[in-house]
């Protein structure tokens, strides 16, 4: 396909997208937002003028500057009965909606145009049904409509929205999950970790808790003087991990479907239990310490 307006490219050096032949229902079934123009309508017969609806994608690529309403794309012509296509037919832009994910969840590249079936040869045909109650209780009904039009339609591959959907992300679930995993498995060793440094750190200092009790410190002086630097070294640890985990996480937005490749709730909760731990972690050597008798912390090797 190209557009009309610009310089002709022979067929085999033009880009191409997808060409989908729908009714003029298919984007409210489906609840395509329109951004641009009009929809596809039942005056679009194979007498009336050709129209078609591009996607935004599309639309960013041929009329970035321009308004695509109005314009003409030339297409190659669908044969009855034939696998060549044919010469160029000029179709009118009518209308640009919010990109479909044609190749699944996670496609975010396809580009093409929508067609009425009555104005282009359709080979196969897939009904789509949107219902206010559970689909699958509809199957009986809806078979039983197809068939009162044709009995002999064969009907095949029933399947719900959802069923798509999870059918269309079983080669992601075993990643997705092993991520999680790795993920929970790595936030309990940083835990563990951040506990036995800080609690061993502590510890070593209990001559010089012994020190300043020994000189009339209170127990709580000394206890917030050790959770304060406690909290100084974990918010410098919490800012290069959250940086870090930041610029790590965007390696792994391939195989997450519309998650960034950091999710702001997940690393608020992650600092949070660190940090909880890391203040554990200095404040039980630090009670410890500031209740023995200061000659035995002096002692204290």
């Amino acid at each position: 396909m190209q557009p009309a307006n610009r310089p002709m490219v022979d067929f085999a050096n033009r880009s191409g997208g997808f060409f989908k032949v729908v009714s003029p229902s298919y984007f409210p079934t489906l609840g395509i937002k329109m951004l641009k123009g009009r929809a596809l309508s039942d005056r679009d017969t194979w007498n009336a003028p050709r129209a078609l609806v591009m996607n935004e994608r599309l639309a960013k690529r041929y009329f970035e500057k321009e308004d695509p309403i109005g314009q003409r794309m030339l297409i190659q012509e669908i044969i009855p009965g034939k696998t060549e296509l044919g010469p160029d037919v000029s179709w009118e832009v009518v209308g640009v909606i919010g990109d479909e994910k044609i190749g699944g969840p996670a496609d975010d590249r396809s580009a093409g145009v929508y067609v009425s079936n009555e104005q282009s040869p359709v080979y196969g045909m897939v009904l789509n049904v949107r219902t206010a109650v559970d689909p699958l209780t509809l199957q009986t009904a809806i078979t039983t409509a197809i068939r009162g039009v044709n009995k002999d339609q064969a009907i095949a591959d029933i399947r719900t929205l959802d069923q798509i959907k999870s059918a269309s992300m079983g080669g992601r679930r075993i990643p997705s999950v092993l991520l999680g995993v790795f993920g929970a498995v790595a936030l309990i060793l940083a835990g563990i970790g951040i506990y036995g440094v800080i609690s061993y750190s502590v510890a070593q200092r209990t001559r010089e808790i012994g020190v300043r009790m020994a000189l009339g410190a209170a127990s709580s002086t000394v206890r917030g003087m050790v959770l304060g630097q406690v909290g100084r070294m974990t918010l410098i640890g919490g800012l290069v991990g959250i940086a870090g985990a930041i610029a790590l996480g965007k390696g792994a937005e391939s195989l997450l479907f519309q998650l960034k490749g950091w999710d702001p709730l997940v690393i608020i909760i992650s600092a949070i239990v660190l940090t909880l731990v890391a203040l554990i972690a200095g404040l039980v050597p630090a009670l410890r310490a500031s209740r023995i008798d200061p000659m035995q912390a002096l002692r204290y090797e």
